[in-house]
Protein backbone atom coordinates (compact mmCIF):
# COMPACT_ATOMS: atom_id res chain seq x y z
CA UNK A 1 0.00 0.00 0.00
CA UNK A 2 1.22 3.18 -0.95
CA UNK A 3 0.05 6.61 0.54
CA UNK A 4 0.09 10.12 -1.90
CA UNK A 5 0.00 13.13 0.13
CA UNK A 6 -1.40 16.11 -1.63
CA UNK A 7 -0.37 19.24 0.59
CA UNK A 8 -2.84 18.72 3.46
CA UNK A 9 -4.69 15.89 1.57
CA UNK A 10 -3.40 12.05 2.01
CA UNK A 11 -5.03 9.48 -0.54
CA UNK A 12 -3.89 5.41 -0.52
CA UNK A 13 -4.85 3.95 -3.92
CA UNK A 14 -5.06 0.35 -5.44
CA UNK A 15 -6.05 -1.55 -2.34
CA UNK A 16 -7.91 -4.27 -3.80
CA UNK A 17 -6.91 -7.56 -2.11
CA UNK A 18 -4.58 -5.44 0.34
CA UNK A 19 -4.78 -6.29 3.81
CA UNK A 20 -2.76 -4.55 6.68
CA UNK A 21 -1.61 -1.08 7.38
CA UNK A 22 -0.36 1.90 5.31
CA UNK A 23 3.31 3.32 5.43
CA UNK A 24 2.54 5.71 8.50
CA UNK A 25 1.75 9.90 7.79
CA UNK A 26 2.34 12.95 9.47
CA UNK A 27 -0.77 15.29 9.73
CA UNK A 28 -0.34 18.80 10.87
CA UNK A 29 -3.82 18.39 12.86
CA UNK A 30 -7.30 19.67 11.88
CA UNK A 31 -10.75 18.48 10.53
CA UNK A 32 -10.59 15.84 8.24
CA UNK A 33 -13.04 14.38 5.71
CA UNK A 34 -11.92 10.36 5.61
CA UNK A 35 -13.80 8.91 2.85
CA UNK A 36 -13.64 5.39 1.38
CA UNK A 37 -14.88 3.74 -1.79
CA UNK A 38 -14.57 0.16 -3.44
CA UNK A 39 -15.81 -1.90 -5.62
CA UNK A 40 -16.91 -4.91 -3.39
CA UNK A 41 -16.93 -4.93 0.36
CA UNK A 42 -15.80 -8.37 1.75
CA UNK A 43 -18.32 -9.17 4.77
CA UNK A 44 -16.20 -8.03 7.58
CA UNK A 45 -13.59 -5.86 5.50
CA UNK A 46 -13.49 -2.30 7.09
CA UNK A 47 -10.88 1.01 6.64
CA UNK A 48 -9.85 2.83 9.55
CA UNK A 49 -7.30 5.73 10.26
CA UNK A 50 -4.62 4.62 13.47
CA UNK A 51 -2.55 7.12 15.57
CA UNK A 52 0.38 6.66 17.03
CA UNK A 53 0.15 6.72 20.35
CA UNK A 54 3.02 8.93 22.92
CA UNK A 55 5.01 5.98 23.29
CA UNK A 56 5.74 5.64 19.93
CA UNK A 57 4.87 2.22 19.12
CA UNK A 58 0.87 1.74 19.65
CA UNK A 59 -1.39 2.87 16.67
CA UNK A 60 -5.18 2.44 17.81
CA UNK A 61 -8.26 3.25 15.79
CA UNK A 62 -8.96 7.29 15.67
CA UNK A 63 -13.02 7.36 14.47
CA UNK A 64 -15.85 5.20 13.66
CA UNK A 65 -14.11 3.80 10.75
CA UNK A 66 -15.75 2.62 6.98
CA UNK A 67 -17.22 -1.18 6.43
CA UNK A 68 -19.22 0.67 3.25
CA UNK A 69 -18.70 3.49 0.70
CA UNK A 70 -19.17 6.68 2.19
CA UNK A 71 -16.91 8.99 4.48
CA UNK A 72 -17.20 10.60 8.28
CA UNK A 73 -15.50 13.90 9.87
CA UNK A 74 -12.97 13.45 12.49
CA UNK A 75 -10.77 15.94 14.26
CA UNK A 76 -7.53 14.30 14.58
CA UNK A 77 -4.77 16.61 16.20
CA UNK A 78 -1.28 16.92 15.27
CA UNK A 79 0.79 13.47 14.63
CA UNK A 80 1.58 10.37 13.00
CA UNK A 81 -1.17 8.54 10.83
CA UNK A 82 -1.55 5.81 9.09
CA UNK A 83 -4.60 3.59 7.62
CA UNK A 84 -5.55 -0.07 8.49
CA UNK A 85 -7.71 -2.24 5.87
CA UNK A 86 -9.33 -5.74 8.28
CA UNK A 87 -10.18 -7.71 5.14
CA UNK A 88 -9.99 -7.45 1.13
CA UNK A 89 -11.59 -4.63 -0.55
CA UNK A 90 -13.05 -5.34 -4.28
CA UNK A 91 -11.15 -3.34 -7.24
CA UNK A 92 -10.61 0.08 -7.68
CA UNK A 93 -10.39 0.64 -3.60
CA UNK A 94 -9.29 4.20 -2.58
CA UNK A 95 -9.24 5.90 0.49
CA UNK A 96 -8.54 9.43 1.27
CA UNK A 97 -8.38 11.94 4.14
CA UNK A 98 -8.65 15.95 3.10
CA UNK A 99 -8.10 18.29 5.34
CA UNK A 100 -11.27 21.01 5.89
CA UNK A 101 -10.10 24.07 5.66
CA UNK A 102 -12.22 26.83 8.56
CA UNK A 103 -12.14 30.47 8.71
CA UNK A 104 -10.74 31.57 4.98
Amino acid sequence: MTNRLFGDDIQLDALAKAVGTSHSFELRGGYYDFSAHAATWGTDAAVTVQQLMPDGATYVAVGDGLTADGSEKIYLPPGMYRFAVTSALGADAAVRLARIPLGA
